[in-house]
């Protein structure tokens, strides 16, 4: 196992579209937790990789649905806030600002579609 350093962490979250609370809910720890590891107060445990590891595969996962559903011009939904993503998606994963993080990764794949909010 690898041990990711503080940088590693904070770039691959914000690349997910988390906060540290909300990647702290998903992973059952404090916020504080993630910015001690994040600005080197504490080490990050040697499992840490495979839980964000996971977290990506999902992600990539999503991707490969959306991509594989949609074409140029398309029109795609996302959410302005987690209780709206939570309606239209209530079995969605994580939250409105991964979703909106997926949503900017389909446009470098399909430029030309048309990103929405709905509410």
């Amino acid at each position: 196992m690898m041990r990711i350093t503080g940088a590693q962490l904070r770039v691959q979250r914000e690349r997910l579209g988390f906060s540290r609370s909300q990647l702290a809910t998903i992973l059952g720890i404090t916020p504080g937790v993630i910015a001690d590891w994040e600005d080197g107060r504490d080490k990050a445990p040697l499992n840490l990789d495979a839980k964000i590891a996971l977290i990506n595969r999902r992600t990539d996962d999503y991707l490969d649905a959306l991509i594989t559903t949609c074409a140029n011009g398309d029109k795609i939904i996302t959410y302005r806030t987690d209780d709206i993503y939570r309606q239209h998606q209530p079995d969605g994963p994580y939250t409105a600002s991964w979703h909106r993080a997926l949503c900017a990764r389909l446009l470098e794949v399909y430029p030309e579609i048309t990103i929405e909010f709905i509410d």
